[in-house]
């Protein structure tokens, strides 16, 4: 007899000779399917022979109690098609086809999207199809895309060579060189511009957003530095790369490995960049974005009233707003509402907001949130770049804040300003930049809600705007503005949720002296300053936790951050301790489990969440794009200890004791029944100690044993 795992191998392996990639145990959304074809929406359930002997429509044939086959593969249908409204893209009138079959015998079912019934596939009710009706399954199969590959790099090789040689012949261009001016100096802002290649980097980079776009289902070339790129033979071989693959039913951060493939290591960790897996993003949002949090903030949608959403000030390429998004859309308060699908995608994108000070990781988090809602505009997305610590950066950067106005500076020493009250107004800041860009007056009723004052402010900033576009260039002025903006308005309306990993740059490898005494004020200013030896290697993401809070997160709010392991023990995060150390709810060591070179942890303010250390119970390895139902099963959470400050005589004459919430040297943990410093020099001078001058004397004393030994010889 055939087994069930045989006759499911025996079918993928027909399915990838005919260049269809199935996908096996896919998570859909009615459940589990043993082959699922992505783009090509096909479901296939494979059973063993002897329990479709009676057919698929007998009960228990299915995978739940009393179930019939034919029920279980409609249930999961079903499910995809519901999970698939939400998207609203322009496919949606395509229906599904589900199979049941023991690889010999098929039943073929279609799918209307009109909620119509099944309708039987030709004449598969449990025939052996010959090669003939082989061909014809394999057609209707085939009425979709293929998933895009998990490492996609070597799909646009070719482009990017291409790409180069168009950027040797326009880098001479006003336009070219004022975007790639722009693009530096916001990677300048992060106190980490590129030293040598930066040629090469901003072609990747314009490589990177352009897919970005694409696979996000936005224009290519509408707003930024990759304007350069003229819409021609490169963008219509891009368009037809990414529009050959599925890239939307890959759960997880499908971009992630596209960046890493094409960007250099030492390139990407001058930024601190981490990608945290998928699994951990996934539990971190689901015990941070909780149903009640959910629910009020639905309330206050229905209600017209200003919601509270979630926030990653450090989004990079969008891990944790993807799964954030998908915490929200299959909550249980959205799925008992009535709000029909429209509604749903526009609370649920309203709720997501994010930040980068990249330029490129922007544009791959946008293209994450994208992939969940096509049907979703440029501006219904709220994920811009910048710096979430707010930092004024007028002679690094392209904007400095002031009381009444942000003010933006050009590569070419000029400046305009921009009312705080006139931020707020999307089309308004693009009215104001594209009439300023074809050199004509300020429409007059641009920003008629401003002050007398503001308006004149406004209307001096045009005249002077439209100066600088004769000068150096239309540039990217609005898309610019609009992004320097947004982190002005999520300080005035704050978030109920924060959840991040935000980048892990100690001090000493800052390389622009200005970013890096910034960062050494803003620290003072916080609190979180350590002098001496340890302050180099003080790390600037506990400065996101602390300014980020106080910026962007409401009163009462909960927040969730992956750190660097030092965050529970290091030296140069003690005064981050004592600063968090009734705030804290919770903390995970989480060892090298998400990233395999580097030990981690996670820190959760909020709902007490208990303290913990996650080991793996097996040897297998844990995937970065596996769920966290996968990982949990494969690893449990230990008991953290925690060692209590206690008075020493020793330790005192040496200095103000700390508090260490984890040691490694987790044995001394009972020595005294609470672990206490006393203990651990109980047990150096009692066991250590003698154990030490015995080493010694056996050492001292070999010569002499040796000499005996060869006496007797």
């Amino acid at each position: 007899m055939v087994s069930e795992s045989d006759a499911r191998g025996t079918i993928r392996d027909w399915l990838v000779k005919n260049d269809i990639i199935p996908r096996e145990e896919y998570q859909t959304g009615g459940g589990p399917a043993d082959l699922y074809l992505g783009g090509y929406r096909v479901i296939i359930e494979v059973k063993r022979k002897d329990r479709l002997r009676g057919g698929p429509h007998m009960s228990n044939t299915g995978s739940q109690h009393g179930e019939t086959a034919f029920e279980q593969v409609s249930r999961l249908v079903y499910g995809d098609q519901k999970r698939e409204q939400t998207r609203l893209d322009e496919d949606r009138d395509a229906g599904w086809t589900g199979c049941v079959t023991d690889s010999e015998r098929w039943w073929v079912w279609t799918y209307p999207i009109d909620d119509q019934k099944p309708r039987r596939f030709l004449n598969f009710d449990g025939i052996i199809p010959d090669e003939d009706q082989k061909h014809t399954l394999l057609e209707r199969f085939q009425h979709g895309t293929q998933w895009a590959p998990p490492n996609p790099f070597f799909l646009f090789k070719n482009t990017l060579s291409d790409l180069e040689r168009l950027y040797q012949q326009r880098r001479g261009a006003r336009e070219t060189c004022i975007q790639k001016q722009l693009w530096l100096e916001q990677l300048r802002a992060s106190g980490n511009p590129p030293k040598e290649a930066a040629d090469k980097l901003f072609v990747q980079h314009t490589l990177l957003i352009l897919i970005s776009r694409l696979v996000g289902g936005t224009d290519a070339t509408a707003t930024g530095f990759v304007q350069w790129v003229p819409d021609g033979p490169i963008l219509r071989q891009l368009r037809e790369i990414v529009h050959n693959y599925d890239w939307r039913n890959e759960v997880g951060d499908i971009l992630r490995s596209l960046y890493m493939d094409m960007i250099d290591k030492p390139s990407r960790l001058i930024f601190g960049e981490f990608y945290t897996p998928d699994w951990l993003a996934e539990k971190i949002c689901m015990e941070t974005i909780d149903d009640t949090f959910i629910q009020e903030q639905l309330d206050n949608f229905n209600r017209g009233e200003q919601i509270h959403g979630v926030l990653d000030p450090a989004c990079g390429s969008g891990t944790f707003l993807y799964h954030a998004a998908r915490r929200i859309l299959h909550s249980k308060p959205l799925a008992s509402s009535y709000l029909n699908d429209t509604r749903k995608q526009e609370f649920t994108i309203r709720m997501i907001h994010g930040q980068d000070i990249h330029p490129v990781a922007v544009e791959m988090s946008r293209a994450n949130i994208g992939r969940i809602f096509p049907s979703a505009t440029s501006d219904d997305i709220h994920i811009h770049q910048g710096d979430s610590l707010l930092i004024s950066r007028p002679d690094t950067g392209l904007h400095a804040l002031a009381a009444d106005a942000l003010a933006i500076f050009t590569p070419g020493d000029r400046q305009f300003l921009i009312p705080n009250d006139f931020l707020p107004d999307t089309e308004g800041i693009r009215t104001f930049v594209m009439s300023a860009r074809d050199d004509r007056p300020m429409p007059a009723g641009l920003g008629h809600t401003l002050t007398s004052d503001a308006r004149a402010l406004l209307k001096e900033s045009h005249d002077a705007l439209r100066d600088i576009i004769r000068h150096e260039g239309d540039g990217v002025w609005a898309w610019y503005i609009l992004n320097q903006a947004s982190a002005i308005l999520l300080q005035r309306n704050k978030v109920g949720r924060i959840v991040s990993n935000p980048p892990w740059v100690r001090f000493n490898k800052i390389q622009n002296r200005t970013r890096k005494a910034e960062m050494e004020t803003l620290s003072h200013d916080l609190g979180l300053w350590v002098g001496g030896k340890v302050a180099t290697s003080s790390d600037i993401s506990q400065l996101f936790v602390v300014r980020c809070t106080d910026l962007y997160l409401q009163k009462g709010g909960w927040s969730s951050w992956v750190l660097p392991h030092g965050a529970l023990y290091g030296d140069s995060w003690h005064a981050f301790r004592d600063k968090t150390r009734d705030l804290v709810a919770g903390r995970w060591h989480m060892g090298r489990l998400p990233f395999p070179n580097t030990p981690t942890c996670v820190l959760w303010f909020g709902p007490e969440q208990g303290n913990g250390k996650l080991v793996k119970k097996q040897r297998k390895k844990l995937d970065t794009a596996s769920s966290w139902e996968t990982v949990d099963s494969m690893t449990e959470l230990q008991a953290l200890p925690i060692f209590q400050e206690a008075p020493s005589e020793w330790l005192d004459r040496k200095g103000p004791l700390r508090h260490y919430p984890y040691s490694k040297k987790r044995h001394l943990s009972g020595l005294t029944g609470k672990g206490h410093w006393r203990g651990l020099e109980l047990h150096l001078c009692r066991i250590v100690l003698p154990k030490l001058i015995e080493l010694l004397q056996i050492v001292r004393l070999q010569p002499a044993v040796q000499r005996i030994r060869h006496g007797r010889n």
